[in-house]
């Protein structure tokens, strides 16, 4: 239980600091800036996630596939088959 205490003070400490500097020493304009920024990186978590648990989208993607197969194509003609 020792360890959890230490946490949850931890967290609190940590929160009440969190607040104290944003109420406290930034202005308007650096709250804006913070939010576009956590925005950007809530962006960012959620289209990495995506990608993550939907590695073969572009492969289903029948724009996607017909690119592929037009590149192909034109390797092979290349190649001279």
């Amino acid at each position: 239980m020792g360890r959890l205490a230490k946490s949850l003070n931890s967290m609190m400490l940590l929160g009440g600091a969190s607040l104290v500097v944003w109420n406290l020493l930034l202005d308007e304009r650096a709250k804006q800036s913070m939010r576009a920024a956590a925005d950007q990186v809530v962006n960012l978590g959620s289209h990495l996630l995506n990608i993550y648990m939907e590695p073969n989208q572009m492969a289903n993607d029948e724009a996607a596939a017909a690119y592929n197969k037009a590149w192909v194509e034109q390797q092979w003609r290349e190649a001279g088959y």
